[in-house]
């Protein structure tokens, strides 16, 4: 062999030595990359579906804190509402239970100014010169016979301002009167009533006269007395004069 074919020969083996042999640190730094790619693909594909998770659960917390903030100032409100009620409830309780009482306490009152008149007035009663008749309201006390007023049947004779009075102790300062006279058409046309041109000034004239009597004879306050008159029907059937008494 000669020297070119030795140095051929050994050519060739540096040949395969130098490309036969691979390089350090050419796959390690690809492998690591494909690693730290691989490790971030998973956190990313672990983590992402959690933040999601939480944003929609967070999302779904603000929607129930709304939400609940609303039905405590919805049963709030109910509740003032009901309050309100309930103290208008109480408040008409209250006031239906002193209505009632009220009632209770006029109807003894009026039972015992019924007592009082009864007692007071059962001569006059019992000789048919008057009639009492108790109402829901109060007392009526009618004047039925003519002798309780003079000749002009305009004012009360001394018997019939005697009875006003007997009716005014009886009664009491508390007592509200009023005092309706009455005439019928066939009275106006007597000689003596000649100067009452109609009914109606005949009854208005009697109420007025027991109204006088009452105040003036009998020393009740104006403030008692409201004084009317009116036509009546039939004289012989209606009284001349009339006395509601109320409290």
């Amino acid at each position: 062999m000669g020297r070119n074919d030795w140095q051929k020969a050994a050519n060739e083996e540096n040949f395969v030595a130098v490309s036969g042999a691979p390089k350090k640190g050419g796959v390690l730094p690809v492998l690591g990359s494909l690693l730290a790619l691989g490790a971030l693909g998973a956190l990313v594909s672990y983590y992402l579906p959690l933040y999601r998770a939480h944003e929609t659960l967070n999302g779904e917390y603000v929607k129930l804190a709304i939400h609940s903030r609303e039905q405590q100032e919805k049963l709030s409100q109910a509740g003032t509402a009901l309050s309100r009620v309930a103290a208008e409830r109480d408040a008409l309780k209250a006031e239906r239970g002193g209505n009632q009482q009220d009632a209770e306490t006029r109807k003894a009152a009026l039972q015992a100014l019924q007592k009082s008149l009864e007692a007071a007035l059962a001569t006059s009663t019992a000789k048919k010169l008057i009639a009492l008749n108790a109402t829901e309201t109060g007392i009526e006390i009618q004047f039925q016979s003519p002798s309780l007023f003079k000749n002009d049947a305009s004012a009360p004779t001394p018997a019939g301002k005697a009875l006003l009075c007997s009716i005014a102790k009886a009664a009491g300062k508390a007592v509200r009167f009023e005092v309706a006279g009455s005439a019928a058409a066939s009275e106006v046309k007597k000689p003596a009533l000649k100067a009452f041109p109609s009914a109606w000034h005949l009854g208005v004239a009697r109420g007025a006269s027991a109204a006088q009597a009452l105040a003036e004879t009998c020393k009740l306050a104006e403030t008692q007395l409201v004084a009317s008159g009116k036509p009546a029907g039939d004289a012989a059937s209606s009284a001349i004069l009339a006395l509601r008494l109320s409290l």
